[in-house]
């Protein structure tokens, strides 16, 4: 029923009281997978929140959480699919695309689930077309973002070169 409530208080956009909710239940059940899953989605979706409103430090704080909720919940069972499967979007959203696709990688291993596998498949495809799990966009996006413009300009020649229908590129 806890649960339940966690994840409805998060559909309904209060992640802030989902966290609490999903943190009390990772104390009665420490190491459960889905626990941490469920905390690690609702940090994730504090900071897609917060990032909306212009938040920017606090979204960063929340990822982080999100990160670390993650990892607890991959070390808790790393056969789980679900982990593997909202971790590899979590990477999408950060863009972080070969970290991505490993994760989309052991999903598709572990699940049976044929919609999210189509999906996973889809996505794993267009990382692969685009060229977006050599690091390089990673990279060009990073020295972009960081003011070294011209060493990311350079990244994203390259990168087209490389893969000339990139969009990204």
């Amino acid at each position: 029923e806890f649960t339940g409530a966690g994840i409805m208080t998060a559909r309904n956009g209060n992640h802030e009281l989902a966290v609490e909710i999903f943190g009390a239940l990772e104390g009665l059940f420490p190491g459960d997978a889905v626990v941490a899953l469920n905390l690690a989605l609702a940090h994730d979706g504090h900071a897609r929140s917060l990032e909306r409103a212009g938040h920017e430090d606090r979204a960063d704080t929340a990822r982080e959480a999100a990160f670390e909720a993650y990892k607890r919940a991959l070390t808790a069972d790393p056969g789980e699919p679900a982990v593997h499967y909202n971790l590899a979007i979590f990477y999408l959203h950060q863009r972080a695309f070969e970290k991505a696709r490993e994760h989309l990688a052991a999903f598709l291993r572990l699940s049976d689930d044929r919609e999210k596998r189509a999906e996973a498949r889809r996505i794993v495809k267009e990382i692969d077309a685009q060229g977006l799990a050599d690091g390089m966009f990673k990279r060009a996006y990073d020295c972009i973002r960081m003011g070294r413009e011209e060493e990311g300009i350079e990244l994203a020649r390259r990168l087209l070169e490389a893969h000339p229908t990139a969009w990204h590129a």
